[in-house]
């Protein structure tokens, strides 16, 4: 428990060893509490025991997410593959923009049944 605390701090074991036993009880005491969060939601038992309706749903849209999730539906992935955000260069930047924009533009047409809003080219049926 400490040794993962230290490492996602940046903090040496040693360090912390040097601290004295009620800030380690302390420190103890906020992991333990925080292992009972639902990984899912990040809330706990006792919060919906105090109050049932203590919190809503509420949608959040992830852009990093949403960017990943449309990767993984472009192309025939292999089982197993994974995506990952990576920072791009300014010409790979363009040319994903540009294939976001053409993926939203081909989810709206999908979206709207194909029904005559825009034909072959772009021109507008009348």
């Amino acid at each position: 428990m400490e040794m993962g605390w230290c490492s996602d701090h940046g903090l040496p074991h040693s360090a912390l060893l040097e601290w004295d036993q009620e800030d380690r009880a302390k420190l103890h005491a906020h992991l333990i509490e925080e292992s009972t969060r639902c990984v899912m939601c990040g809330t706990k038992d006792w919060e919906w025991e105090e109050n049932k309706f203590a919190y809503m749903a509420q949608e959040k849209t992830c852009q990093g997410c949403y960017l990943k999730h449309m990767a993984s539906e472009e192309g025939d992935s292999l089982p197993g593959t994974t995506y990952e955000l990576v920072v791009y260069d300014s010409a790979l930047i363009e040319k994903q923009r540009l294939r976001y924009e053409q993926a939203i533009m081909q989810r709206h047409v999908n979206e709207s049944g194909g029904n005559g809003q825009r034909g072959l080219r772009g021109h507008t049926h009348r």
